[in-house]
């Protein structure tokens, strides 16, 4: 019942779910940091949300209309994971007593923006171009806006991947200078 009622559909998704749950228990006891948190928090959510949205898509909706449309909502969590992924990076090795970094929240905007341009499809046609008149899932082309949204989530990962990497660098480089002075 608990199953039909989420969206899944099998005992797979229902156990995906269970581990992203109690994944996101075990990480949020032992962050201080909330901003780090309430990342890995919303990072746990669109997991989730991915597995709905995949198991409605798959398993329980037959019209083609509403399969579209969980379809484009496959690109939420595709759009926000990335940029969850560089706030979570940014806010590493931050104090919970810094500022937070208000001016990275801008990038929720373009974010938005992409997922709700993805969401319209069915008006534009910018991100899959249809190629006959009864859009069907089997019969698309990628145009310019699914290039954008594929750019977005790269650079935002690349960016996260590159502050980890300069953030660890720093912290070596501090342990050795420790190691220098007597």
């Amino acid at each position: 019942i608990l199953g039909g009622i989420l969206g899944f559909g099998s005992i797979e998704q229902i156990n995906y779910a269970t581990m992203v749950m109690a994944w996101i228990l075990i990480i949020e006891r032992r962050l201080i940091n909330k901003r780090m948190r309430v990342s890995i928090r919303w990072m746990g959510i669109l997991m989730i949300l991915m597995l709905c949205v995949q198991c409605l898509k798959y398993k329980m909706i037959v019209n083609e209309t509403a399969c579209r449309y969980m379809w484009y909502m496959y690109y939420i969590p595709f759009v926000f994971l990335p940029l969850l992924f560089f706030f979570l990076a940014a806010n590493i090795n931050r104090s919970i007593y810094d500022y937070p970094l208000r001016k990275l929240h801008y990038l929720t905007i373009p974010a938005i923006a992409i997922v709700i341009f993805v969401l319209t499809n069915e008006w534009h046609e910018q991100v899959f171009k249809f190629n006959t008149v009864i859009h069907s899932e089997s019969d698309y082309s990628h145009n310019w806006g699914y290039f954008l949204v594929v750019v977005w989530s790269a650079g935002m990962l690349i960016a996260g991947i590159a502050m980890l990497i300069h953030k660890t660098r720093v912290i070596r480089l501090g342990r050795k200078m420790l190691k220098l002075i007597p």
